[in-house]
């Protein structure tokens, strides 16, 4: 069984259109709408983007599912275990998504005694930064998940014509957050912003979550992509063999 092309256009066309409509609606209305406003939390902006981070996850578990070993020994593809990883990797992404679970843990872990090195050494002993730090702590599993992406996704990608483009364009964009979000170690303390500084983290935000939001939309057209070429394979493996 196939997935219609029409299917897949009008999924890639959907996807694509609301990430435009949403930051459009963001950049014009979104100070003022907090519904739509792709920094704040717990709105449709959110729910959007958490929505298809999760879809991701489904998908690769979908892939580890279709990509058998014998299919993947047809189509020389090791490592078929990764995509649970992935699935992993974007489930938890889905669910931090929903629940900010990195800016929780940054306060929680910013709360022990060497909370205090952390903020003087990194955010100037500024304590309403605390919240960012996550990109330290987080930075090891950071780097390690983009080189994963890189070489799993190489070594599945390039069979089909353009797609490793996209989910690398994808992977680039999504991991451009934690480098955004780091900037801001370099601003002066938040009680001393003045409207220069406002603006340009508000610029940089949206840079940001709009990047965010276009490069998981890359990673589902990639994925649904390249599920259509396994299941396109199976269902020629009877007649090679």
């Amino acid at each position: 069984m196939e997935i219609s092309k029409r299917l897949i256009r009008w999924t890639v066309g959907v996807l694509a259109s609301v990430d435009l409509i949403l930051i459009f609606l963001h950049l014009v209305w979104g100070e003022r709408i907090s519904l739509i406003n792709l920094e704040e939390e717990q709105n449709f902006a959110t729910w959007y983007s958490s929505t298809k981070l999760l879809l991701i996850g489904i998908l690769s578990i979908a892939a580890y599912i279709i990509e058998t070993p014998e299919l993947g020994a047809k189509l020389g593809l090791k490592y078929q275990k990764l995509w649970l990883i992935m699935a992993v990797i974007f489930i938890g992404l889905s669910a931090d998504e929903a629940a900010t679970i990195h800016e929780r843990l940054s306060r929680y872990l910013m709360s022990y005694d060497f909370g205090h090195t952390i903020r003087q050494a990194v955010l100037g002993g500024d304590a309403t930064k605390d919240a960012f730090v996550w990109v330290i702590f987080l930075s090891p599993l950071i780097v390690a998940s983009f080189i994963l992406f890189l070489i799993f996704f190489y070594t599945r990608m390039r069979h089909g014509k353009g797609l490793y483009h996209l989910i690398i364009s994808g992977s680039f964009l999504f991991f451009l957050s934690p480098i955004l979000e780091a900037t801001i170690y370099l601003t002066p303390p938040l009680a001393r912003w003045q409207e220069a500084e406002i603006r340009r983290y508000l610029l940089l935000t949206s840079i940001e979550e709009s990047a965010e939001l276009v490069g998981s939309t890359l990673f589902l057209i990639a994925l649904v992509f390249f599920i259509q070429f396994l299941l396109k394979s199976r269902s020629k493996a009877p007649a090679d063999g």
